[in-house]
């Protein structure tokens, strides 16, 4: 390592010094946006070239109190859409993923049919933080792994070598082969790897 670090993304798209990242139209200043779980390494998915110029969208959701979740009518527990062309908009509601108010999505898997519209046939994963109504509903702790409508425990912290007490708050899906490889960030900064296999559904 060089110790040289490089901006992919930047809230609000606005140059500094030698920092000019892919803008993602957030609020930057005094009140700031939060990204609470972002869907994958813009340069493993969206921006292949890596050149700062995403060829598809990003998805994020927005911690608690970040103003743009005001100004566009969305939740912690709605996934966003964002690319070069518009502000971040709802991609899917909590209502459509079985979440209720109070609920925040903070890690975050997505596999898109490329229409950019929330559907059947869409694949999501992700998790919740801790004191969300819907872990307490559905029986399920922060470092479970959740699909939606309903809520089900897809991946359980067991299952991932997890404490029930841990927190996933970043996730990162890979398929390959039969085997699905899941990187989880716990607080405070540990990376953990798990591999599990991939039953059909």
């Amino acid at each position: 390592m060089n110790r040289v670090n490089l901006q992919g993304l930047d809230g609000d798209g606005t140059a500094y010094s030698t920092d000019n990242g892919y803008g993602l139209y957030l609020i930057e200043g005094p009140s700031s946006d939060n990204i609470d779980a972002l869907e994958r390494d813009p340069c493993q998915s969206v921006d292949l070239d890596c050149d700062g110029e995403p060829e598809a969208p990003i998805y994020l959701t927005l911690a608690p109190g970040s103003p743009t979740l005001s100004e566009i009518g969305a939740t912690p527990a709605d996934i966003l859409m964002t690319d070069s062309e518009y502000m971040p908009i709802i991609w899917a509601q909590a209502g459509d993923l079985g979440l209720v108010s109070g609920d925040i999505i903070d890690a975050l898997c997505i596999n898109d049919h490329a229409d950019g519209v929330y559907a059947i046939g869409d694949q999501v994963l992700f998790s919740l933080a801790p004191g969300s109504p819907t872990l307490s509903a559905i029986l399920a702790g922060p470092a479970d792994l959740l699909r939606p409508s309903p809520p089900m425990v897809f991946y359980s912290a067991e299952a991932l070598r997890l404490s029930d007490s841990d927190d996933v708050d970043a996730l990162v899906c890979a398929k390959a082969m039969t085997f699905q490889d899941v990187f989880l960030q716990l607080p405070p900064f540990t990376i953990e790897r798990s591999r599990i296999s991939i039953t059909s559904s």
